[in-house]
């Protein structure tokens, strides 16, 4: 976590300074690594359409620089775990 606090505040800063028209862009030129459903990129476009910059940019450096494994073990509900994982190798 400690290793990636720099990159996670240079794209907090990064973000502030997008428009939301900027976020889309980025959104679909990387769609291909969150959905491998064509149709679903102009659902996760208009979704980056309608999210404030600074608000995503802030989301994304809290989820590079928080560690939830400590906790994990006292979970006690049943858990569904996501992962786009189009850009990693199998």
């Amino acid at each position: 976590v400690d290793a990636v606090r720099p990159q996670a505040a240079a794209l907090r800063q990064g973000f502030l300074r997008l428009t939301a028209a900027q976020v889309a862009q980025q959104v679909r030129a990387g769609a291909a690594l969150q959905t491998r459903d064509t149709a679903n990129v102009a659902r996760l476009v208009r979704w980056a359409q309608a999210s404030d910059p600074a608000t995503v940019g802030q989301v994304m450096a809290e989820v590079m620089t928080t560690d939830l494994r400590p906790g994990l073990a006292a979970i006690r509900a049943p858990v569904l775990q996501i992962a786009a994982v189009g850009a990693f190798p199998s």
